[in-house]
């Protein structure tokens, strides 16, 4: 009877931990400056894609989703410390990350690209880009490409896409190399990146992005799981995408 009682605690405080099953919160950190993924609204509040999609998967789950802004290169060691649950900001399912965090499967995925002036360069390879200054977001695939391929070049490494943009239209760096579709969205598109475009071939690294846990929490993995299959099944997916990226395809 003992055993029994002392069981049912036990199992009982681990359901107690679970925010899946008690209906609390699930504490997601995004970067809120990566438009039209995640970014701020003018009322402060996180807004975009990896939002609006990671919420349709929470609801599929029965999960509640609290949005929090954390620093890019915070997201990990923020979520490790415990100051939230997981992290949905357009990150990318590489062999490197998966060491300290686990992933959802694939929700979607989109390829990097260089861009740099109209008409200056038209060599994005190693040796074409030997001694030109090269601009990307740290802690990002894009860092970790340039950092593997392009050690003939001048790379210099930013905290956010604001300053590595800035720096690209001020003729500080040569060329960016960042997101296609967030560069597509929400630079060349627009008045000051105009005089731009980009230059070479899609690059696609990694599994795709997906929602970052950690290790231990395998039941929320799980649901997420499944319901990331559901939404991209039954339409969902898509309504969601075509809103924010007609003419993509980021399946």
């Amino acid at each position: 009877m003992l055993i029994r009682v002392l069981t049912a605690l036990i199992l009982g405080a681990t359901i107690a931990a679970s925010p899946v099953v008690a209906q609390q919160p699930l504490k997601v950190a995004t970067e809120g400056a990566f438009e039209p993924f995640n970014y701020t609204d003018p009322s402060g509040q996180v807004v975009g894609f990896d939002v609006d999609i990671t919420n349709a998967v929470c609801a599929d789950a029965g999960i509640k989703c609290e949005w929090i802004r954390q620093d890019w290169d915070g997201l990990i060691p923020g979520m490790l410390a415990g100051k939230f649950d997981a992290i949905s900001a357009s990150m990318s399912i590489t062999d490197e990350r998966k060491k300290r965090v686990a992933f959802t499967n694939k929700l979607y995925q989109t390829a990097i690209r260089f861009v740099g002036a109209k008409g200056k360069l038209t060599d994005a390879t190693p040796d074409g880009l030997a001694g030109k200054r090269v601009g990307a977001q740290r802690a990002t695939i894009a860092a970790t490409y340039l950092a593997e391929k392009y050690a003939k070049s001048d790379v210099k490494l930013y905290d956010t896409q604001d300053a590595l943009r800035l720096d690209l239209t001020a003729g500080r760096i040569d060329v960016l190399l960042a997101d296609e579709v967030a560069t597509q969205r929400s630079f060349i598109a627009k008045p000051e990146g105009s005089a731009f475009a980009f230059l070479g071939p899609e690059i696609k690294i990694g599994d795709g992005i997906g929602i970052a846990l950690r290790k231990d929490e395998t039941d929320i993995l799980d649901r997420l799981n499944k319901a990331i299959a559901k939404v991209r099944s039954d339409g969902t997916f898509q309504k969601i995408s075509e809103k924010y990226f007609p003419g993509f395809d980021i399946m």
